[in-house]
């Protein structure tokens, strides 16, 4: 089994950089990071950063791909990341295998070139704007041998990623592309107060993910009728920890807006009654669900969710290695 094409909650205690604090502006706010996304993408997501762990669906070259950039750009003392959102499509054999992330703030690329290049990395550049490629690290070994891209915008944008997605986002940059109205319309379900967020296309994924997923936040949910269903997600820290969640119907219209969802009360997770799963069989409607934890029962949430995935990892064979 390939690791590098499933998804996952991925738990991320956002330790390994200087980053901004959260921002009260609306989720996906900052149109130069929604306009270079690539329209029809399999998987989205955004984490405003601050102190707090977050909970995402992600592939785990996603997640390899925040370590390594963080680990590149650590020798920039003034680098600051304000929002970072990662990427997942689908590449020429169909599988979920082409990945990116694109991140705000304040970066140096020269020092950062500079190190790299260092240390045996190579600078070309792709329309007039200078690449850093990137070979494969050590610690991404079992997840992921891709050769990918480093890019900065402006000083301000840091795009890195396999080369066609690496390739595609400076092109839609160059060309001055709009953001994808479907993405629009899903992220206009989430509040403004939603710290970080994911939207997963329906039926690209295996059959277990939103399932899993929403079984980790409630239980009672662990239905097969939502399988192939997509996931809208939004995640606000405040006194309690609040976690959104609607789910996308396989059905939903192809103009991509998601359609109207239908709001279910808002309980703890031990506390959901079965009843509601009866809103997934409804491919019409979509379901509309908020879980609430306290500071603590979130703290206990994450521990259990970084153990299992943990193990998860362990028990699953290595990726071969790309030639």
């Amino acid at each position: 089994m390939n690791k590098g094409n499933l998804l996952y909650p991925f738990v991320n205690g956002l330790l390994l950089c200087a980053f901004g604090t959260a921002s009260a502006s609306p989720p996906g706010a900052d149109p130069r990071l929604l306009s270079l996304l690539p329209p029809g993408a399999a998987i989205v997501a955004e984490v405003t950063y601050g102190s707090k762990p977050t909970y995402l669906v992600l592939t785990r070259k996603n997640a390899a791909d925040l370590m390594d950039l963080q680990s590149i750009s650590g020798v920039d003392p003034t680098r600051t990341i304000a929002r970072t959102v990662f990427v997942a499509t689908r590449g020429s054999q169909g599988l979920i295998s082409e990945h990116s992330l694109l991140a705000s703030g304040r970066f140096d690329p020269r020092r950062i070139f500079k190190a790299a290049m260092e240390n045996g990395a190579i600078k070309t550049e792709y329309a007039g704007i200078p690449v850093l490629v990137v070979r494969p690290l050590d610690r991404d070994k079992g997840i992921s041998r891709d050769l990918r891209w480093l890019a900065f915008i402006d000083s301000q944008i840091a795009i890195f990623g396999t080369i066609a997605m690496v390739q595609e986002e400076i092109s839609r940059y160059l060309a001055r592309s709009p953001a994808d109205a479907s993405l629009l319309g899903r992220l206009s379900h989430l509040h403004s107060n939603d710290q970080s967020w994911c939207v997963l296309a329906p039926t690209i994924h295996n059959k277990e993910v939103v399932r899993r997923t929403l079984a980790a936040l409630d239980p009672s949910l662990r239905w097969e009728d939502n399988a192939d269903d997509g996931l809208i997600m939004g995640i606000h820290f405040g006194r309690q920890v609040e976690i959104e969640y609607e789910t996308v119907p396989d059905s939903a219209g192809s103009d991509g807006s998601p359609p109207q969802a239908q709001p279910a009360s808002s309980r703890s997770p031990n506390q959901i009654s079965p009843y509601l799963a009866s809103f997934l069989s409804n491919r019409e409607t979509t379901l509309l669900k908020v879980v609430k934890f306290s500071k603590r029962q979130y703290g206990e949430f994450i521990a259990q969710e970084q153990a299992r995935e943990l193990k998860h990892v362990e028990q699953m064979p290595s990726q071969p290695t790309r030639k």
